[in-house]
């Protein structure tokens, strides 16, 4: 995270990011690239201007954690271009070690919103039962093979991963104790709010 000077700086700034990302992933299942590459952009900007060379080092770190944790799940297709682009860029930001924890938290709670999606669309034992195919194949042949589901199957459907995504990093953001916006408290109290 940056430095503490800009630490309630950044973490407003990505309450604001994840804030927009979620809207437009609900309104247009999609996370447009100006909020990405912007994101990214003003993270390795402000990391090199609080921080110098490292502040620039600990971006990049930060981008490349993001980028290829979730880097897998979109060439298995599991999930958009724009998520993986939102993670690595919200990397920048937070640095290598905050958004492993980040994209960590992010991938369980993805798992539980899709097991809560499948429940509720009673499309759980289809989808057991796909991968009990899937486990099937590998005993009989040696070979692990993928059976997609069919489409309208409720494991098909598609949903705002924007919200796995702020989940994770509200949480990390809580966890590392930069949800403590420490200049709102010094404002209230120096205005007599």
């Amino acid at each position: 995270m940056l430095a503490y000077i800009t630490h309630d700086f950044s973490t407003v700034l990505m309450l604001l990011i994840l804030l927009i990302a979620q809207w437009f992933d609900f309104k247009q299942h999609r996370i447009p690239n100006l909020l990405t590459y912007g994101t990214m952009l003003a993270g390795i900007v402000l990391q090199t201007w609080f921080l110098g060379w490292e502040g620039f080092l600990t971006a990049l770190y930060g981008f490349s954690v993001g980028l290829l944790i979730l880097l897998p799940f979109f060439l298995g297709g599991g999930m958009g271009a724009g998520d993986i682009k939102l993670m690595a860029a919200l990397g920048t930001i937070l640095g290598p070690m905050d958004i492993l924890l980040a994209a960590g938290l992010t991938l369980l709670c993805g798992s539980v919103l899709g097991l809560l999606i499948l429940i509720v669309r009673r499309g759980l034992k289809r989808y057991f039962s796909r991968y009990f195919l899937i486990l099937k194949h590998l005993f009989y042949t040696g070979k692990l093979m993928y059976f997609p589901p069919a489409q309208g199957e409720a494991a098909s459907l598609r949903f705002p991963y924007a919200v796995a995504i702020a989940t994770g990093c509200v949480v990390t953001l809580w966890w590392t104790s930069a949800l403590d916006f420490t200049f709102l408290k010094m404002f209230i109290a120096s205005n007599g709010l």
